[in-house]
């Protein structure tokens, strides 16, 4: 395999990465993924299935949303007029998503 990752580990800290990436990490090691599970005969069958990846990314894409809007609504420049003009506006993105 072409990975940078040689091994698997079970538990780690994830305190380098940012929790809000971690799904965009998940999904750059989608091939590691399944193929350690099928190697492993582990009974997660349902992560060869396109529409189960199709959600994560699905979320992947909502996640990365939200950390840019929490980014945005960080900072000693802000004010509750800016923050609710910003939270009124992902909020009509979001129900705009939804109806799609």
């Amino acid at each position: 395999m072409d990975s940078d990752c040689k091994c698997l580990l079970l538990h780690t800290e994830v305190r380098w990465l940012s929790k809000g990436k971690v799904l965009s990490r998940f999904i750059s090691l989608r091939t590691e993924i399944i193929w350690f599970f099928d190697v492993e005969n582990s009974g997660f069958e349902f992560l060869n299935d396109d529409d189960g990846w199709l959600e994560v990314a699905f979320l992947n894409d909502l996640f990365e949303k939200l950390n840019v809007l929490n980014l945005s609504l960080q900072g000693a420049n802000e004010n509750i007029i800016i923050i609710t003009g910003k939270l009124k506006s992902f909020t009509d993105k979001l129900e705009l998503w939804i109806k799609n």
